[in-house]
């Protein structure tokens, strides 16, 4: 759900960082 609103602000040209981060972050969190 926070997808729909969270990758519209990151940069394309930093997406697969941000993308591999945040997955990282989710999973330590859940």
């Amino acid at each position: 759900v926070m997808w729909s609103t969270f990758v519209p602000y990151i940069p394309q040209s930093i997406l697969p960082g941000a993308v591999a981060f945040s997955v990282a972050v989710i999973a330590v969190l859940m």
